[in-house]
């Protein structure tokens, strides 16, 4: 789980695949859930200027979610492991 820089949200990824955006004033979440994700999310990270939401699964990939009001729910952009070294990637 993530919180954003301005405490407003909170970011929470699952065993499931699932993430959400919740309220921080409410306690309600925020949109519906984000998708593309395949598995496991191992982790949440909201950019220093709170633009982008970045979410990390076990498949390998690192997805970048751009914050609107709502959320939006595809990934703007997609990073994947090609090999296990650290510099090597592609992009979708």
């Amino acid at each position: 789980m993530a919180f954003s820089f301005d405490g407003a949200l909170l970011a929470t990824g699952g065993w499931d695949g699932e993430v959400q955006l919740w309220s921080m004033a409410t306690g309600h979440p925020v949109g519906s859930l984000l998708t593309g994700l395949e598995g496991e999310v191992l982790a949440v990270a909201f950019s220093p200027d709170g633009a982008l939401l970045a979410t990390a699964g076990n498949d390998g990939a690192v997805r970048l979610h751009e914050r609107h009001d709502p959320p939006q729910r595809e990934a703007m952009r997609t990073l994947r492991a090609l090999r296990s070294g650290p510099s090597e990637y592609e992009t979708e």
